[in-house]
């Protein structure tokens, strides 16, 4: 019964696994404005930065997703992100506001990629999320944003991804040659497109690649996106779960040998051996000595009873009457 719990909260993280589908740095459908730089650290390992207020990334979603998560770096100060869903280039109207910054965060060479924010879409349309750098007012409009990936996750997701590479940039990226289009299939849930062939550079050139030469689908091993997050609070939780499964079962198995070790004495140890009861010894009456006259070989004298008056009450003795004492009165 345990195992099959545990089975089935095992299909329950690979179920969740499945649906994500993750943009790395080379993804397809990623459009960055000329500002983004590339950037790497021991912590982090590689991202793309931007401290130019103003600055953009669009990233066209696949259908049927559900809810994304954007995945980047903390700031030490200064880093506020534009987020809009489905809005025109280069919208700065309805942008909602998110910010990046890490108060405990002592140096950005310190941070490590985390879940910068998350929201929910609807699965029946396809949609376009646009990131902007608005910057911080209280630092002169100042502020870095940063990028690592973007998990989006698919409720109807299937082993097929159709990937379709647009980008633009000022920095260096490479892009491959080749243009026949490609349908990659895969098993894995991670997916990033690797490209290859020659570097294109420029202010704002956008290059629209296809190949089923250099455009392979894999693990996107260097990214820690908010999957790898997922997967590790479920594998806490099913930690969690297992270690009270076991004192369950410690503490039940307990209370059961406790109740077989009183159920197996000999019954006719108590019919033999009756407990027996001793009895107060009784107080006794009698004084322990006799006192110092029965030690010293006499005895207690007879007691002594008062004699009553021997004369009636109001009754003169020897017949006299009984005259008042007066005072006696003399004349001068």
């Amino acid at each position: 019964m345990l195992s099959a719990f545990f089975f089935f909260v095992l299909l329950q993280v690979l179920a969740i696994d499945a649906n994500n589908v993750s943009f790395d740095l080379s993804a397809a459908s990623l459009v960055l404005d000329p500002g983004w730089v590339t950037s790497s650290t021991s912590a982090s390992g590689k991202f793309i930065t931007t401290s130019s207020i103003g600055q953009a990334l669009t990233i066209t979603l696949p259908g049927s997703t559900s809810s994304v998560n954007y995945v980047g770096l903390k700031r030490t100060e200064g880093s506020i992100y534009g987020v809009c869903v489905d809005c025109d280039s280069g919208t700065t109207n309805s942008l909602q506001l998110v910010s990046g910054t890490d108060s405990t965060l002592l140096n950005n060479a310190d941070a490590e990629p985390t879940t910068i924010f998350s929201f929910d879409v609807d699965p029946s349309q396809q949609h376009t999320l646009q990131i902007t750098n608005v910057g911080n007012n209280s630092l002169d409009g100042e502020g870095e944003i940063t990028f690592i990936s973007v998990v989006a996750i698919d409720q109807e997701a299937s082993s097929t991804v159709f990937i379709t590479a647009s980008v633009s940039s000022s920095s260096t990226f490479t892009t491959p040659t080749s243009t026949p289009t490609t349908t990659t299939t895969t098993s894995t849930s991670v997916v990033s497109a690797s490209l290859t062939g020659a570097s294109t550079t420029g202010t704002s050139t956008t290059s629209t690649v296809s190949s089923s030469g250099t455009a392979s689908a894999a693990p996107a091993t260097s990214s820690i996106t908010g999957s790898s997050q997922t997967r590790t609070s479920l594998i806490a939780l099913i930690v969690v779960l297992s270690l009270i499964a076991v004192s369950s079962l410690g503490v039940g198995l307990f209370f059961y040998l406790r109740k077989q070790r009183g159920s197996g004495r000999d019954p006719s140890f108590a019919t033999e051996n009756p407990p027996t009861t001793e009895k107060a010894p009784e107080a006794s009456l009698t004084l322990a000595s006799s006192g110092f006259l029965a030690k010293a070989g006499r005895q207690k004298p007879p007691t002594r009873l008062l004699e009553p008056y021997p004369y009636q009450f109001g009754v003169p003795q020897n017949g006299s009457p009984i005259f008042p004492a007066r005072r006696l009165e003399t004349t001068g």
